[in-house]
């Protein structure tokens, strides 16, 4: 007589299988979630060494934030206050990226930077963005419809709004990244409360509906080479951190996709996780470099 299985017994060891999928299915999600955010915390941590290293051949200056989302760099204008174009787009030359800094204005719209996207967010591909003129080295381009994004924004300050705020504002509010002037640029002396208690950028909040829209969400419509705007500076806003998702627009607020926590590289370069539900006043002294008030870890 030959030895089978019988339809009972098949389908107890199909239900085990099943059981057992279910138990490894939500690790294995754990597992993929975590070396996505070591891959985020990295590129927080890369981005702070290409602004250190900046800072350090530049008599401890910050860069500049640049004059507006229409201008994505002036190759021979340096990075300090006459600089239109933003910070990522300063930084280039420090990251090992001097040939995008030198490129033509259409391969700069049309590149994507995998060290500005967030893997757990979205792929470093091209983006939906808003078809207008763009601007350098007094040239003018007339748009694209898809550039490269970034998920990363830099501490424009302790204020309510990126782009309703003066650059006297900004930097009375102790931002360290944002429009500034010959009056305005931000050294490391002057971070008084010291580099490893100011935010120096940070996961920016993110409508999720960036995919499935047929025109860029007002968060996410530009060039992450472009100078001081939503896509590339972030401030204290209403002052709480929000979590990604679809449908949810924080113009002015950092956050990211991450469950229970926010990523930032500070200003000494080391990676920090900030709560969601981190206490306001406490998150206003991360943003501002000069407010000589205390930091308390604990309530972080």
């Amino acid at each position: 007589m030959k030895k089978a299985f019988t339809l009972v017994e098949l389908l107890v060891v199909i239900a085990i299988i099943g059981v057992l999928m279910g138990l490894l299915l939500p690790a294995v999600q754990q597992a993929r979630e975590a070396a996505r955010q070591l891959q985020c915390n990295n590129n927080m941590k890369q981005q702070g060494l290409g602004l250190n290293t900046h800072n350090s051949m530049n008599d401890g200056r910050f860069v500049t934030g640049g004059s507006g989302y229409c201008y994505i760099g002036d190759r021979q204008k340096g990075t300090d206050y006459e600089q239109r174009g933003g910070w990522i787009y300063c930084i280039l030359p420090y990251i090992e990226l001097t040939n995008l800094h030198d490129a033509n204005i259409e391969t700069r719209l049309k590149t994507a930077v995998p060290l500005f996207n967030c893997p757990s967010c979205r792929p470093s591909k091209l983006y939906l963005t808003l078809v207008r003129t763009v601007y350098s080295d007094g040239e003018s381009h007339g748009g694209v419809s898809a550039s490269g994004k970034s998920d990363y924004a830099a501490n424009a300050g302790a204020v309510t709004g990126v782009e309703s705020s003066t650059a006297q504002e900004h930097y009375d509010a102790g931002g360290l990244i944002f429009r500034c002037d010959a009056n305005t640029e931000v050294y490391e002396k002057d971070v008084i409360d010291g580099l490893s208690n100011t935010i120096l950028v940070g996961e920016r909040q993110l409508n999720l509906n960036y995919g499935e829209v047929s025109s860029p969400v007002g968060d996410d419509d530009d060039c992450f080479l472009g100078g001081h705007n939503y896509d590339t500076t972030r401030c204290y806003s209403d002052g709480k951190l929000f979590q990604s998702r679809q449908g949810l627009t924080r113009i002015n607020a950092f956050g990211s996709v991450h469950a229970g926590a926010c990523g930032f590289v500070f200003a000494d370069g080391h990676h920090q996780t900030v709560s969601y539900a981190v206490n306001s006043e406490m998150y206003k002294r991360l943003l501002n470099c000069k407010d000589e008030q205390l930091i308390d870890w604990k309530g972080i």
